[in-house]
């Protein structure tokens, strides 16, 4: 269950959304055909914060997954890397879920994904 959102942050292109305001346009390429690639990661309580685990591994697994389907992520590995540590702290997490989320955005449609814009977002769960 998400409480307090109202507090929380969602990553997308660069910059950080207020929880209630990140959206995707119904007419999004990935809405209609599935065009996309999740990663799960999971970061546990330590005393010197929250620590993820495999997170190089992870990050790896997203860009392969996208290069198979054809999408080019728009950032390196390791500014990725960078953003799934920061989120934890943006939001006052100690431990969670995050989902690396990499889409097809463009309010239009058609099968052909060539044109759309590569939309990348990081979310968690607790």
């Amino acid at each position: 269950m998400f409480v307090n959102t109202d507090l929380k942050y969602i990553w997308k292109n660069s910059s950080y959304e207020k929880w209630e305001e990140s959206s995707v346009h119904i007419l999004s390429h990935t809405v209609h055909y599935g065009t996309g690639v999740l990663e799960g990661v999971r970061a546990y309580k330590t005393d010197d914060g929250p620590a993820i685990f495999r997170l190089n591994e992870h990050t790896e697994r997203l860009f392969s997954a996208a290069e198979k389907i054809g999408i080019k992520i728009p950032y390196l590995a390791e500014e990725l890397n960078e953003v799934q540590k920061d989120i934890f702290i943006k939001n006052q997490l100690d431990e969670g879920n995050l989902r690396q989320i990499v889409f097809l955005e463009r309010e239009t449609l058609g099968i052909r994904a060539t044109e759309y814009d590569t939309y990348t977002a990081r979310t968690f769960t607790t």
